[in-house]
């Protein structure tokens, strides 16, 4: 029996080695399956990152887009009127009218502005105009309307002589651009010409640049410049701000104007700006 007690012990510590050994085995399992986990989190994640977006990005262009337009430019544009209605209007030698008033002159129509003789003045009767649109401009004619029978003027009050002047700055002085007499009258030096005929009261006007409404009466004056060479030649000059100063048949009559226009051209309108610079390539697929 002595000698069976190695053999118990050996025993007793081979199964004790193989418990250990098991213990070992299942350690490094736990430890192996802790790491591909991990291994497998990471990958996870970055395959997470590069995944689609919720939505596909747009269906790609079979070409580029077009050409981006040139550079805006700074455009003459002929109009029927260098004084839009919005226009400042200021009045002087004149006793105004209070159912005819000033802005009269520019609403479009011929229901007239009535300038009775009368206010301080040492230039005569007319108006100081600030175009609204605050842009420079070239006045090349000046046309008027003739204005209704009016009941305070029996006798024809139209205007018979013109003098248009432009300043550049509200401080500058005026320059004259042009004068003399409306073709409507013949001046023999009397002004007993006969009238013009009389428009309708309240009437839209169709104007244009190249010729006034011919359906009603008017009439209208080149604004003619000397070239420096003795040439009387149409005004190029580009003026803010404007006066224009009338003499009508008597000096004790008022003065009535059914509209009165500057034709020319407004200066620095610009073109649409640019667009964006085109694709250089349809975007892939």
């Amino acid at each position: 029996m002595p000698n069976d007690a190695p053999c118990k012990n050996c025993k007793t510590m081979l199964r004790s080695g193989c418990k250990r050994k098991r213990i070992v085995s299942s350690s490094m399992y736990s430890i192996h399956s802790l790491f591909f986990a991990a291994i497998a989190i990471i990958l996870s994640r970055q395959i997470t990152a590069q995944s689609p977006t919720a939505k596909p990005t747009a269906k790609p262009t079979s070409k580029p887009t077009s050409p981006p337009t040139p550079k805006p430019t700074a455009v003459s544009l002929p109009v029927s009127n260098i004084f839009p209605p919005t226009s400042t209007i200021t009045t002087f030698g004149c006793i105004n009218s209070v159912v005819n008033p000033p802005p009269l002159l520019l609403d479009g129509t011929t229901t007239h502005h009535s300038c009775a003789p009368g206010g301080p003045s040492s230039t005569g009767r007319g108006v100081v105009i600030v175009p609204s649109h605050g842009l420079p401009s070239i006045a090349e004619k000046i046309r008027v309307y003739a204005s209704p029978t009016s009941a305070s003027c029996p006798s024809p009050c139209d205007p018979v002589t013109y003098r248009v002047e432009g300043r550049r700055t509200p401080s500058s002085s005026w320059t004259l651009i042009s004068e003399g007499d409306f073709p409507w009258i013949v001046n023999t030096g009397t002004n007993n010409a006969p009238p013009p005929a009389r428009n309708p009261d309240d009437t839209a006007i169709a104007s244009t640049y190249g010729a006034g409404d011919p359906n009603l009466s008017f009439t209208e004056a080149t604004l003619r410049i000397d070239d420096g060479n003795g040439n009387a030649v149409t005004n190029d000059a580009a003026y803010a701000d404007y006066r224009v100063t009338f003499t009508s048949r008597s000096d004790n009559n008022p003065i009535l104007i059914g509209e009165v226009e500057l034709v020319g051209r407004i200066e620095g309108i610009a073109t649409p700006f640019p667009t964006k610079a085109p694709t250089k390539s349809p975007t892939a697929a």
